[in-house]
């Protein structure tokens, strides 16, 4: 908890979201500008004004019901607004990286965090709500 303890004191400029299915916080979702963390910003490469994603589905038994494209296409929908969207996936975690593919994010490159490979995805804001549907829709 202390780690995000900074943005929620409002001293990180990173916004954090708590997941709630059926009255129960299941998960968390995040989003920055890129531009306000260089050492990413270098990494990303993707220009101006692009905000930055992280999910975390926190209840194992939601994991892989198709929970995660349709918070992560609502979320693109109703919060960012930016005409960019990335998110560095583990590239271990093929759950996490196909529901970023089934919420329209696309491949980008192999990149690193933390020591461990990644995947960047992207999605543009001209695709949000074809994401919406199509999360949606599966």
């Amino acid at each position: 908890m202390a780690h995000y303890a900074p943005s929620i004191a409002g001293t990180e400029p990173t916004d954090h979201y708590v997941i709630v299915v059926d009255g129960r916080d299941v998960g968390m979702i995040e989003t920055y500008l890129v531009a306000d963390h260089p050492e990413w910003d270098a990494i990303v490469e993707q220009g101006e004004g692009v905000a930055g994603l992280d999910l975390l589905i926190g209840e194992e038994e939601l994991v892989g019901k198709g929970l995660g494209p349709r918070v992560l296409a609502a979320f693109v929908r109703q919060r960012v607004r930016a005409p960019v969207v990335v998110a560095a996936v583990e590239e271990e975690n093929t759950r996490s990286w196909r529901a970023f593919e089934k919420a329209g994010f696309e491949y980008v490159r192999d990149v690193e965090e933390d020591g461990r490979p990644h995947r960047l995805m992207r999605l543009s804001l001209g695709d949000a709500t074809a994401a919406g549907e199509t999360a949606t829709d599966s």
